[in-house]
């Protein structure tokens, strides 16, 4: 095997060199072709960076309404949800069905105080603090379109001028409108699709 490496030795020097054209033409194809590749690889990484941020913003807007439902349910400012410490320090997102349960819970057994605090509306309180309306206004401070709650208002049987009177004084709450009220706030379906 040796003496056939040593039969072989060739001598550069008598060797043409490779003509300058083809090496230019080497090097410009393998530019192109990188700098192609580049391109559409970070067109690629743009495309679902912004697909990622739009699923992002949806699911923001979601939670926005969510709490805002969540908050407008009489009775639950005090309840706090308890997250044990395994799951905060977790990378990975907690699983959302355990933490939904306890809190669904706690919604029934809340509901007998809605009325109490209904019924206890003082008067000379402005329309944006009014339990009768803060769903409303929270809705729009999160986000949602102003045509969407107006539509949800019209919905709820509640006057749409309201939302451009907000730091006016509301007038007191009838004690049959209470009634009614609280009674459609259980029947209602908080479906937006």
């Amino acid at each position: 095997c040796k003496t056939q490496m040593a039969e072989l030795q060739v001598d550069y020097t008598t060797v043409d060199p490779v003509p300058y054209k083809k090496t230019l033409a080497f090097v410009n194809n393998f530019v192109i072709n990188t700098t192609q590749f580049l391109n559409r690889f970070s067109d690629l990484c743009e495309t679902k960076l912004s697909e990622v941020s739009r699923q992002l913003q949806k699911l923001e807007i979601t939670m926005n309404i969510l709490e805002a439902k969540l908050a407008s349910i009489p009775g639950l400012e005090d309840i706090k949800a308890e997250v044990p410490q395994e799951i905060v320090s977790q990378v990975p997102l907690p699983d959302v069905s355990s933490s939904i349960t306890p809190v669904s819970t706690q919604v029934k057994e809340a509901v007998p105080v809605e009325t109490a605090i209904v019924d206890s509306t003082p008067s000379g309180v402005t329309y944006d603090s009014d339990p009768r309306y803060t769903y409303y206004f929270k809705l729009l401070k999160n986000g949602v379109p102003r045509p969407r709650v107006e539509e949800r208002m019209t919905i709820d049987g509640v006057d749409t001028s309201i939302l451009d009177k907000s730091k006016d004084i509301a007038p007191p709450q009838q004690e049959n409108a209470t009634r009614e009220e609280s009674s459609s706030e259980d029947d209602a379906d908080f479906n937006d699709d």
